[in-house]
């Protein structure tokens, strides 16, 4: 009930403050720190390889680099918080936007989304696995002697051995009592469809493999207090020909913005 009085009472002081031409303070705006060569807030270390750049602005410390696979894209990004009050640190309000070769948003994506696109993906490799096993025959050629009286055109269905494999055709007599046919035997690819299998369980074992390792490096949402820090990986829509971008970060009411970039 207190909190329904306050808010009535804050509607009405705001309608009053417009009716007699009261100035309302504007919404806080976030200011924007980028990352520069040379400037002191700015720093740059080598981590397995991957330059990282670094940000430092009132006591809140972020880091970021940016990497990909035939996967995903993403940025490792790492907040630290030495400014003596605590804040919120969101994956999803981060932005990545595409400079080069093309510009354009990269859209960020969940952990569970990615997941998902991994474990789909592997589904329709499995899928097309085990229709193209499905489809494979294998043939073979047999010779078959068929008992006939006289003259004449025979049909016949017969079992082969040791496979029993049915196999049919038509014999022409000219009058022996037993007449010998070649059969082509078509039957399924038992060995293509072994293959299949091994495949599908390879397929399907490396898409749960990789499903973990995602959710296990995911970055997610906290909140950082005085004298801790948190990092992880905050995924991208993937993106295979993007080469420079601006990766932005806002906590504590700043924006840490970064330009990033991924060799060929």
């Amino acid at each position: 009930m207190m909190l329904r009085n306050i808010l009535l009472i804050a509607i009405v002081w705001a309608a009053n403050a417009r009716g007699q031409g009261y100035t309302l303070a504007p919404a806080q705006v976030n200011t924007t720190v980028k990352w520069s060569v040379g400037d002191p807030q700015s720093d740059q270390v080598l981590r397995g390889g991957l330059p990282v750049r670094i940000l430092v602005k009132d006591g809140v410390a972020v880091s970021a680099s940016l990497a990909r696979n035939d996967d995903v894209l993403w940025a490792n990004v790492t907040v630290t918080n030495r400014s003596g009050k605590r804040f919120d640190v969101d994956p999803s309000q981060f932005t990545l936007t595409e400079v080069s070769p093309r510009q354009k948003e990269v859209l960020y994506e969940s952990p569970d989304k990615v997941v998902k696109f991994i474990k789909r993906r592997a589904d329709w490799a499995n899928a097309f696995s085990g229709i193209a096993a499905d489809m494979s025959r294998d043939k073979t050629t047999t010779d078959a002697e068929i008992n006939t009286k006289r003259q004449s055109t025979t049909d016949f269905d017969l079992e082969t051995r040791p496979h029993r494999y049915s196999v049919s055709g038509t014999a022409r007599s000219n009058g022996s009592e037993r007449t010998t046919a070649t059969v082509t035997t078509d039957s399924p690819d038992y060995q293509a469809r072994m293959e299949s299998a091994r495949t599908i369980e390879r397929n399907t074992a490396a898409a749960e493999s990789k499903s973990a390792d995602i959710l296990k490096r995911a970055l997610l949402a906290n909140t950082l207090m005085p004298g801790e820090d948190i990092g992880g990986a905050v995924f991208f829509e993937r993106d295979k020909k993007l080469r420079e971008a601006v990766l932005r970060v806002p906590v504590a009411g700043l924006v840490f913005e970064f330009p990033v970039s991924i060799e060929p």
